[in-house]
């Protein structure tokens, strides 16, 4: 069996904007009550303003599932529909076809073939290099592995690679300045196919695209019946190509050395160019070389503390962009070890063992810090909207994976193989689920939403082409057996990663994933609690991320004032101590079975809190101990739920009496369910019998695109020393 599949019931997370079906929503979905008066909801209203959130409708504090708002509630923004989702996940077959998603594309852009131009064109009518790249790429893996179906078109390929090795698409001279996302340089690829090269803006990733579609042609030559001259004149391309000033050593894009990796290695395999060998050994010692020092003056080391890939190594760490790793670019990069082997088979020089040690400990933090066992990102990166859920970079970065855990890889981990696949099948299965359906391969018909989760788009100038995306998934799934066919594939472990330097947390289990990030890492979000929460297929439970009202976490209240919080709307009002790995080292990546601690500590001229935070397989333990606690403060514990059309009630510990809850003498229990089916339990200790609790409903944000609803536990502090717990326990996904 190649791929475990994911049935109905174990799989749903539509988009939101495409969304739940009607019919299944309106099953757990119940009028909303107008907001109570109740003390309880005075300080929670105290509390949401505190922390500089405003127009939140309050829900009453029934512990009633919610839907609709009543009169004179708030409506959660409207989102227009891009697409039409499948109202639950597709069952996939026990033996799934690896060609089922590039033959949907294949049929859908039949119609747009140009065969006087040998081009596709693009749903604006022009013809996009990377788009005829990818559709090349596809075509010739068709052609060499003997499919048979829509992917497989033999007669479009030499047209396809005349065009692509000619000019104008091809560059001969570039005369546009260097400006941030172009790298004037010749030979290169123009983003569009016939506009003009001297003022066209360039990026490797474009050249990249090019160069694996030539290689894939390349390898289906004598099945398609290519002429020597064409075979030939693909590997002059890829020669002068590896040997221009913008690729032969020690030139680069900053520090993202895959670009000209995958350069050398299309060279060295299609033209047995072995002139290659000496630069991609170099562009790999200087990589390693400033791993942890600057190479650029006034600038940063490559790699953060922990190992995480810094996007801008030409500026200082203290740069936005910096303050935090960014997952989809270190994915790309990394895979520059994938072609490691195969250059010392081809005579290479072995790097030392220390630069070597370097770049696997690089390749096990991308591993452990950067994916969960769902085949989808643990997703933090300082340019946050520009890439964050992202579907084709998502695509990207399981490629990165794919190619860094490849046959000829330098490896970071044991078992890296079979855990990338397990994360390749499961990450491609979740995408076919949740983001393509049959239809789509209708020519007219919806495609996919750019970004998962209806999470906002802060790069529409690139990510403008629909077909993208679902194309660099066709070619994963296309490649996937090829590329790991001497594995079984191997569900990863308990995992964590942490970072001192951006105080970065990432924790993954079968069963949930979470991060916890620090407030200097910016964008709005952080603290020292889990910042988000999914559970093992990737519905979220709590929010994308974000920070005081709509996050987990404690807070002290003094004169309506919030004057400490472990997740703070006002980070500025306090200090905190970035979490630590308790029992392990700093800069800790590895796996576990029975327990993961953290420690950290947030204090104020009103409070102290010291936290320790215990991950197992499928709960998160929270000890809070408060001293020097304030004399008559009030302390507010939030629990936050995806989407305002979720159930969230009190299991146990109170009883609806009035226009609120009494509490009993059992623990406080809360019980939460997703419209997608994600569940949680989250139990409180420690919370006097005087508590109150309230509900109140969230509206739509950047992280929170379908609103929310939370739960707030108040009490007043019953004395300067106590202490409170919390267990939260995901439902495990079947």
């Amino acid at each position: 069996m190649r791929r475990r599949p994911f049935s109905q019931d174990r799989l749903h997370m539509p988009d939101r904007h495409r969304g739940l079906g009607a019919e299944l929503a309106n099953r757990i979905a119940s009028p909303m009550r107008r907001p109570s008066t109740t003390a309880a909801t005075r300080c929670v209203t105290a509390l949401l303003l505190a922390t500089g959130v405003s127009g939140t409708a309050l829900a009453a504090d029934t512990g009633e599932a919610m839907g609709p708002p009543a009169p004179g509630g708030t409506e959660p923004a409207a989102t227009t529909p891009t697409a039409t989702a499948k109202p639950a996940a597709a069952d996939l077959d026990t033996t799934p076809d690896p060609w089922r998603l590039g033959d949907d594309i294949a049929a859908r852009v039949d119609a747009r073939w140009n065969a006087a131009r040998g081009v596709y064109m693009n749903e604006k009518g022009y013809p996009d290099t990377r788009l005829n790249a990818l559709m090349l790429q596809l075509h010739g893996m068709a052609a060499q592995a003997g499919h048979v179906g829509a992917s497989r078109n033999d007669a479009r390929i030499a047209p396809m690679v005349q065009v692509l090795t000619s000019p104008p698409v091809l560059v001969a001279r570039n005369l546009r300045p260097r400006q941030t996302g172009h790298f004037p340089h010749a030979p290169a690829w123009t983003p569009s196919i016939g506009e003009d090269p001297e003022q066209a803006v360039l990026h490797p990733s474009i050249d990249t695209a090019v160069v694996r579609a030539l290689t894939a042609a390349w390898r289906a030559r004598s099945v398609i019946g290519m002429t020597p001259e064409l075979g030939t004149r693909i590997g002059q391309v890829l020669i002068d190509l590896a040997a221009s000033p913008f690729y032969r050593a020690p030139s680069r894009a900053l520090n993202q050395i895959n670009w000209h990796a995958e350069v050398y290695a299309a060279a060295l395999e299609v033209a047995g160019d072995k002139s290659v060998l000496d630069d991609y050994r170099a562009q790999l010692k200087w990589f390693a070389d400033h791993a942890h020092s600057p190479a650029y003056s006034g600038g940063s080391p490559n790699l953060t503390s922990g190992g995480g890939f810094r996007y801008l190594p030409n500026r200082p760490r203290s740069a936005q962009l910096n303050s935090i790793e960014t997952t989809e670019y270190g994915n790309l990069a990394v895979g520059a070890l994938g072609f490691y082997q195969a250059f010392l088979k081809a005579g290479m020089q072995r790097l030392s063992a220390a630069d070597e040690k370097v770049l696997r400990q690089w390749s096990k933090h991308m591993l452990l810090g950067s994916w969960t066992q769902a085949g989808y990102p643990n997703w933090d990166t300082g340019l946050g909207t520009k890439r964050r859920h992202l579907r084709q970079y998502w695509a990207w970065s399981l490629d990165g994976l794919m190619t860094a855990s490849g046959p000829d890889a330098l490896l970071g981990y044991p078992k890296q193989r079979q855990y990338a696949r397990s994360i390749a099948e499961h990450g491609i299965a979740l995408y076919l689920a949740t983001a393509w359906s049959p239809d789509m391969a209708a020519l007219t018909g919806p495609l996919p939403a750019k970004t998962s989760f209806n999470a906002p788009n802060g790069f529409t100038s690139g990510s403008g082409n629909e077909l993208i995306g679902p194309l660099r998934f066709a070619l994963l799934d296309a490649s996937l057996d090829g590329r790991f066919q001497d594995v079984p594939s191997t569900e990863p472990p308990n995992w964590f990663a942490h970072d001192q330097e951006t105080g970065r947390y990432a924790l993954s289990t079968p069963t949930y994933n979470t991060a916890i990030l620090p407030t200097r890492a910016g964008q709005g979000q952080g603290g020292v609690e889990p910042v988000r929460l999914f559970d093992g297929l990737m519905r979220p439970l709590t929010s994308l991320g974000g920070r005081g009202t709509g996050s987990f976490g404690l807070a002290l209240i003094k004169d309506g004032v919030v004057r400490l919080d472990t997740e703070p709307a006002l980070p500025g009002r306090q200090s905190m101590s970035d979490v630590r790995p308790s029992g392990d080292p700093p800069d800790t990546s590895r796996s576990f079975e029975q327990q993961a601690d953290v420690t950290a500590g947030v204090r104020s001229g009103f409070g102290r809190v010291a936290l320790r935070h215990r991950f197992h397989t499928t709960d998160l333990q929270t000890v809070y101990r408060l001293t020097r606690v304030t004399k008559g403060s009030t302390v507010a514990l939030r629990v936050p739920l995806w989407g305002t059309r979720s159930s969230l009630v009190v299991k146990q510990g109170a009883i609806r009496q009035g226009g609120g809850f009494v509490r009993t003498g059992t623990p406080l229990t809360l019980g939460g369910r997703t419209t997608d089916g994600a569940e949680m339990t989250v139990r409180f200790g420690g919370i006097p019998r005087s508590a109150k609790v309230a509900f109140v409903t969230l509206r739509p944000d950047g992280y929170h695109p379908d609103g929310g609803r939370q739960a707030i536990v108040t009490f007043t502090a019953p004395s300067t020393r106590f202490a409170v717990t919390r267990r939260i326990d995901v439902t495990t996904a079947k």
